[in-house]
């Protein structure tokens, strides 16, 4: 099975979100990413939403994993 493209950004120095549909119930996120090349973007819908929070959060948890396993043997002194 043939892999995906991935594509590769320059560092995000930041973001920017617009929605659109019907108010008060967007039906779309439009997200843009900030880098030195310019603003890429992309959008999601609810669930694609759901999906990328999720994948995001998996990520900062693993990353964060380390820090918080020491601060919970200092706090245990194990």
């Amino acid at each position: 099975m043939k892999r995906p493209k991935i594509q590769v950004l320059p560092a995000v120095r930041g973001c920017t979100i617009d929605m659109d549909g019907d108010e008060p119930r967007p039906t779309i996120c439009i997200v843009g990413l900030l880098t030195e090349d310019g603003v890429t973007q992309f959008s999601l819908s609810k669930q694609g939403a759901k999906t990328m929070m999720l994948a995001l959060q998996t990520f900062l948890d693993r990353v964060d994993a380390p820090k918080r396993n020491a601060a919970v043997k200092r706090q245990t002194g194990h």
